[in-house]
């Protein structure tokens, strides 16, 4: 395994960092070992507490180092053999019923016991969480706030305050999003739920990629539709080519693709292949239901593009949530329906009139303290 090349120049935490990752990775730090500490690296090197500290974060980032509280860093075992990736199978199946559900519960029921460590349930460790400051702010609301969050059926799109940070905090990635284009929703899963019966009907046919996320098969299958699962890359997602191949010989009532960091593959589309999935489901008519929760989970400085935010026809139903972010208790869902936005509304006004607010008041607050 070779070094990660130094992105920062000639800057002396770089060039510590590099020097340490080189004993590492030669074996003269082993894993598990603890490194010098701050102090003990100052006197015998002469470099500042500051440098020294900025080259064991660098070594963080890199993968080689974990920093335990109040204990120090501490060296990460080396992955010298990764399992290969998924091969993608050359062709999609016919679209066929969904027989997920007993299999699904089965799942579920076995990551709910105490002593089972849920590799595949996709929470964050509550230590990062900010729970903390969640709990600043719940304990500042108001009698007037607790009162709009449960006194009152709220507007059936959501809390205002919580559509108004979300349009706020979407600017850039997600188009120009206006407060009336949003609907709020009881997580992600119930904003896909509603989408997916606002653009199809029992028997229709629904696109997703292969593997997909267990609980979008167990959610087709309640609703009495067909599946048609079109097989994904693990580096580059779908390919635009076998997508219009399937779009063009089936009848395809709708697209479930979820484009940024796919559950589970972890792929993500470049922005050139969302542009040409969009125009060809455009072209034919079909419309793209967009679950970006994993969206805002990203490494570098560039958050990854959406479909919502290249869509120009109101084609994109965008779905997301703060689970995966801020906290799954929250029940902080959305979503930007575009063409099929009265649709979404009446089907969430009949299922349930109006959302628990208390939580997306919670959150929108957390959201404007940050953006």
């Amino acid at each position: 395994m070779q070094a990660n090349p130094t992105p920062q120049g000639n800057f002396r935490y770089a060039a510590l960092a590099d020097e340490i990752q080189k004993k590492i990775l030669s074996g003269q730090y082993r894993a598990g070992e603890k490194l010098p500490s701050l102090r003990k690296l100052h006197n015998r090197l002469g470099l500042s507490i500051n440098t020294i500290h900025q080259a064991y974060i660098e070594l963080e980032k890199r993968g080689r180092v974990e920093a335990r509280q109040k204990s120090g860093f501490f060296v990460k075992p080396l992955e010298k053999s990764p399992l290969p990736l998924p091969v993608k199978p050359v062709t999609s199946e016919p679209p066929s019923r969904v027989r997920i559900n007993d299999l699904a519960e089965t799942i579920v029921s076995d990551i709910q016991r105490p002593d089972m460590i849920r590799l595949g349930a996709a929470v964050a460790d509550q230590a990062l969480m900010p729970l903390k400051q969640l709990s600043r702010i719940a304990k500042s609301m108001s009698v007037d706030d607790i009162s709009a969050g449960m006194a009152i059926y709220d507007d059936c799109a959501g809390a205002m305050e919580l559509r108004y940070a979300l349009a706020k905090m979407m600017m850039g990635y997600a188009g120009s999003v206006a407060l009336d284009e949003i609907i709020t929703t009881n997580g992600c899963l119930e904003a896909v739920n509603l989408c997916l019966r606002a653009v199809a009907e029992p028997g229709d046919v629904i696109l997703a990629e292969s593997p997909v996320f267990h609980c979008f098969l167990q959610l087709i299958e309640d609703l009495g539709m067909y599946v048609i699962e079109l097989p994904g890359c693990p580096e580059k997602g779908m390919d635009p080519a076998a997508f219009e191949s399937v779009i063009s010989n089936n009848r395809v009532k709708a697209c479930l693709l979820n484009p940024n960091f796919q559950n589970p593959l972890g792929s993500v589309m470049s922005t050139q292949t969302k542009k040409e999935v969009l125009e060809i489901a455009h072209h034919h008519g079909t419309p793209i239901i967009e679950d970006d929760i994993y969206g805002d989970i990203f490494f570098g400085t560039r958050r990854p593009s959406t479909f919502k935010g290249l869509d120009t026809t109101g084609n994109v139903l965008y779905c997301s949530s703060f689970s995966k972010t801020i906290a799954p208790g929250l029940r902080a869902g959305w979503t930007l329906p575009g063409r099929f936005y009265k649709r979404v509304m009446r089907l969430k006004l009949n299922s349930q009139l109006a959302s628990p607010n208390t939580g997306h008041i919670v959150a929108a607050r957390f959201i404007m303290s940050a953006i």
